[in-house]
């Protein structure tokens, strides 16, 4: 994958193959062949998006599998920290991951409308029947890029040497809708930890903290999760996503998702 630092030092057509990319925090060569196999029925799954996902958009954004392949215990295993809350519901089970906003002292933030939320619910075999995003997340990566997001992983191809999977747009229908802007976005996550001009893009960083119980030391360092927007000076649009929440890591190129006629140099 690209360094970040160097995101300007390419030309855009270097981005078509890793628009969207999903990194696991460990080595997939790693895992167990249990969770693997699951981990390629789920590709498999979203290759057939229709059929077996079903998306719901609230103020949140929902996915609903339909024939659940992944177990809580496999959640464990990838991120390798617990949920910050576990609530029981007759025979299911709801996991939330919450995360606290960090100001640039890397202290918790007062305000709660401002934390990132990850909600799972498991069936009474323990397979996760839905996937909840909390809404803050929606303002940067609005409902219809989140989708196209799942849907590429359809098509993905796995990077074992550098564990990544790169989702494939290639067949998917370009969005027809403008990208967000560096003000929307700070309206709704607010004041960042840092602000700087990264190869005349500029960066804005968010600091987060995983909400658990104390964690041996070598495990600490995974609850923070750290975000990096990268906006064009020109336009103020948002270009480029990345984050890593509880070891699981997340880019998206926005610039590749969208109609040609809606693209920045239109502006």
């Amino acid at each position: 994958m690209l360094s970040p630092s160097r995101l300007s030092q390419y030309p855009s057509s270097r981005f078509v193959r890793s628009i969207v990319v999903i990194i696991l925090g460990l080595s997939i060569l790693s895992l167990s062949g249990c969770v693997y196999l699951r981990l390629l029925s789920l590709k498999k799954q979203f290759a057939d998006f229709d059929r077996f996902v079903r998306v719901e958009v609230t103020d949140s954004f929902t996915a609903h599998f339909n024939k659940p392949v992944i177990y809580n215990e496999d959640i464990i295993t990838l991120s390798k920290l617990p949920p910050s809350i576990i609530e029981k519901m007759g025979y299911e089970e709801s996991w939330t991951y919450l995360f606290k906003k960090l100001d640039s002292n890397n202290l918790p933030v007062a305000q709660s409308d401002t934390d990132i939320s990850f909600m799972m619910q498991f069936n009474n075999q323990k397979m996760m029947h839905s996937l909840t995003l909390s809404p803050i997340l929606m303002q940067i990566a609005p409902a219809e890029f989140l989708e196209m997001s799942l849907r590429s992983l359809g098509g993905a191809k796995v990077d074992k040497k550098n564990r990544q999977v790169h989702g494939n747009i290639d067949n998917l229908a370009k969005l027809k809708r403008q990208l967000p802007k560096r003000n929307e976005i700070i309206k709704h996550l607010g004041a960042p930890f840092s602000e700087e001009i990264v190869n005349e893009y500029l960066l804005i960083t968010y600091h987060y903290l995983l909400e658990s119980e104390p964690l041996p030391q070598k495990l600490e360092e995974r609850r923070l999760s750290i975000t990096k927007l990268y906006f064009d000076t020109k336009t103020d649009q948002l270009i480029r996503v990345y984050g890593r929440f509880a070891g699981l890591k997340l880019s998206i190129d926005y610039r590749e998702m969208i109609d040609k006629e809606l693209s920045l140099s239109d502006e």
